[in-house]
C-alpha cells in the first residue's frame, strides 16, 4: 500500500484515537469516523462517564506515542485497593511498592487527550455523528449513516475497526469463512453511581480503588480528581430485576451498601431512571483481512471489566501495531499477520484473567495475605509479564480457547 493511501477508521474512542496517530505518523491519510458529536465546540468522542483503570501497561502504550505523562496530569493515582466489607472497618491493601500503582480517568478524559493528539497531525480528519452500517471487503467501502438519517459510502485502502463491542467492522468480516467468534452476555449487568467527597479520609481514601465484596455481587468507585468517586454496581440479573421501586433500591443500598447512603449525589428514583449497562465478552481469532481490514481493541477482544483491563488491552493493542509496522514496513498483509500472531493469545488469556478475578471482587474473605505480588492483580499490572504468561501460571491447564463458558454458573 503506497504511502498517502487512505485509511478509515471506525469508532474515535481511545484506541481509534491512538491507532489514528499510528497511521498519521507513517504519512497515511487517516478519516476517523465516530457515532457520537462533537458538543460545546470540544470534540467529545464519547457520551459515557464510566472511570477507567490504567495500569503500567496501558500507560506504557501512552508513553511510547509521547502523551502518558499528560494522562498521568488529568489522572488520579491510585497506590492500594480498600476494601468495604459487611461490617468493621475499610481495609486498605496497598500494591506493595512505591513505584506499583494504577491512574484513574474519565473515559472521556483519556479520550479527549487520544483525539487531541491525533489531531495536531495534518493527516487525520475526524467526522462525527457517523455510523458504520456496513462494509464491503471486495470494494473496501464502508457504508454510513449521518446523525441527519443521509447514508453516505466512503471508500477506503485499508478499513480499520476499533468500533467496540457491537463492531460492524468485525460483522462483515465474519462473513468471511474458517473464522471462530463467540460472544457471551454476562448474566448480570452494571449501574452507575456517583459518591460526593468525604469531609476526611474516611471513608474513602483518595488514592485508592474502593471495592465492595459481597457475596454474589461487588461494586468498584474509582477516584476523580475532586476526590469524588465514579463506582459501578455490579449486580446479576435476578437482583436488578428486584430494583424496581425507589423503595427497593434505598433498602438494597441500606442493607448491603449502609456506608455510600450519604454520599450518593442521585436519590434512588433517579438511579432507576439509568439503564442497567451490559456486560459482553468477544472473543475472535481473526484480527485482519489480507491487508484491507483490520481489528483492534474491544472490536477483537472485549474482556469483562473484574480486573481493570480492556483499555490497557486496547492501548497495547496500538503500540504492538506501530512495532510490527516498523519491523515489516510497508508490507501491511505481513505486519497484520504478524500482529494477529502476537495478540490473538493476549486477547484471550486476558479474557480468563479478567473472569478469574470476579471470585475476589464478590468474596466476603478478607483481601489476601502476604506480599501484594502474590495477587492476581499486581501480577497482571506490575509483573512486566505478557497476559498469557501471567495465565499460564495462575489458570492450572491453561489453553487459549475462542470458546470459554466460564461465566454461566454466575
Amino acid at each position: 500500500m503506497p504511502i498517502q493511501s487512505r485509511v478509515v477508521i471506525a469508532g474515535g474512542g481511545p484506541v481509534g484515537c491512538l491507532a489514528a496517530n499510528v497511521f498519521a505518523a507513517r504519512g497515511y491519510r487517516v478519516d476517523l469516523y465516530e457515532k457520537r458529536p462533537a458538543i460545546s465546540g470540544a470534540p467529545r468522542a464519547s457520551g459515557r462517564t464510566i472511570n477507567l483503570s490504567l495500569n503500567p501497561r496501558g500507560i506504557r502504550a501512552l508513553d511510547r506515542f509521547g502523551v502518558g505523562t499528560a494522562v498521568r496530569d488529568a489522572s488520579v493515582p491510585m497506590l492500594a485497593r480498600a476494601f468495604h466489607p459487611r461490617t468493621g472497618e475499610v481495609s486498605i491493601q496497598p500494591y506493595g511498592k512505591p513505584d506499583w500503582q494504577t491512574w484513574s480517568i474519565t473515559r472521556e478524559e483519556l479520550n479527549q487527550k487520544l483525539l487531541a493528539l491525533a489531531l495536531r497531525r495534518p493527516e487525520v480528519r475526524v467526522h462525527f455523528d457517523y455510523s458504520v452500517l456496513d462494509v464491503d471487503l471486495n470494494r473496501r467501502v464502508l457504508t454510513m449513516r449521518h446523525a441527519d438519517g443521509n447514508l453516505h459510502s466512503v471508500e477506503a485502502d485499508l478499513i480499520v475497526g476499533a468500533d467496540g463491542v457491537a463492531s460492524a467492522v468485525r460483522s462483515s468480516l465474519l462473513r468471511m469463512p474458517r473464522i471462530n467468534f463467540a460472544k457471551t452476555v454476562f448474566p448480570g449487568g452494571y449501574r452507575e453511581l456517583t459518591l460526593r467527597a468525604a469531609t476526611g479520609d474516611y471513608p474513602f481514601y483518595g488514592n485508592a480503588i474502593h471495592v465492595w465484596p459481597r457475596g454474589d455481587f461487588f461494586m468498584v468507585a474509582l477516584p476523580n480528581r475532586d476526590r469524588t468517586l465514579r463506582a459501578t454496581l455490579i449486580l446479576p440479573n435476578a437482583r436488578n430485576q428486584e430494583l424496581i421501586t425507589p423503595q427497593a433500591m434505598h433498602a438494597f443500598l441500606a442493607t448491603h451498601l449502609p456506608d455510600t447512603l450519604p454520599f450518593l449525589t442521585e436519590t434512588p428514583a433517579e438511579l432507576l431512571r439509568k439503564p442497567v449497562g451490559e456486560i459482553v465478552n468477544v472473543r475472535c481469532d481473526v484480527f485482519h483481512h489480507r491487508d484491507t481490514v483490520l481489528l483492534l481493541g474491544d472490536a477483537v477482544h472485549a474482556v469483562v471489566p473484574f480486573m481493570g483491563q480492556g483499555v490497557n488491552i486496547g492501548l497495547e493493542d496500538c503500540m504492538a501495531l506501530d512495532q510490527v509496522l516498523d519491523d515489516h514496513g510497508g508490507d501491511l498483509e505481513t505486519a497484520f499477520a504478524a500482529f494477529s500472531r502476537m495478540r490473538l493469545s493476549e486477547g484471550l488469556a486476558c479474557a480468563d484473567l479478567s473472569e478469574k478475578n470476579l471470585h475476589e471482587l464478590t468474596s466476603g474473605a478478607s483481601p489476601p495475605a502476604g506480599p501484594a505480588v502474590e495477587s492476581l492483580v499486581s501480577r497482571v499490572n506490575f509483573s512486566g509479564l505478557s497476559y498469557q504468561a501471567v495465565a499460564e501460571c495462575a489458570i492450572p491447564n491453561w489453553t487459549p480457547r475462542v470458546v470459554n463458558s466460564a461465566l454461566a454458573s454466575w
